[in-house]
């Protein structure tokens, strides 16, 4: 089993059974790589919750929603648009509670049991999935990235006890994934 990804920049931590390991960098050498900045999934993910804070930004205009639950709707998807978009690591984890509160409550309500109510959890499901498990989205929020065992031949395990991480192999991932 993986061990838990806590520590310090440049600590391997690894996967027994593949051989893939974390590698931490700091804040610095993880915003400064290509892949430190938002790419197009990352912006679907922030253009979503921006358009939702409109949303309910216009339906809090219109009269067709309480004060209190609209402002709500406002400012929480803003303000999960605002942190993703400065890489704040904090809007990750964040967003992903939000997230699966939406998709509880949305499955706890009959009135979201329609086809646009359900394609929101599939978007939101599919958010969730991709904040947790993509490469661009822990090099960005949690400083880490993906180091994969070599090709052909080895066992398959990597020495998790290899110590910091120095030179090219703390600037981050450079295999063209996302």
């Amino acid at each position: 089993m993986a061990e838990r990804d806590q520590g310090q920049a440049g600590e391997r931590l690894s996967d027994e059974e593949t051989g893939v390991t974390w590698v931490h960098v700091g804040r610095e050498a993880a915003h400064g790589h290509p892949k430190g900045k938002p790419g197009g999934p990352m912006w679907l993910v922030i253009g979503y919750f921006a358009l939702l804070a409109l949303g309910w930004a216009y339906g809090l205009m219109a009269g067709q929603v309480p004060l209190g639950m609209g402002l709500a709707g406002v400012l929480v998807p803003a303000l999960l648009a605002a942190g993703l978009y400065l890489r704040i690591p904090y809007a990750m984890p964040v967003t992903v509670v939000v997230a699966a509160l939406t998709i509880l409550y949305h499955l706890a309500s009959i009135r979201y049991l329609n086809a646009v109510g359900m394609g929101n959890v599939v978007v939101l499901i599919l958010i969730i999935f991709y904040l947790l498990e993509g490469d661009r989205p822990n090099l960005i929020y949690r400083h880490r990235y993906r180091s994969y065992p070599p090709s052909g031949g080895g066992t398959g395990k990597t020495d998790t006890a290899a110590g910091p991480v120095t030179g090219e192999q703390a600037k981050g991932p450079d295999d063209g994934s996302v």
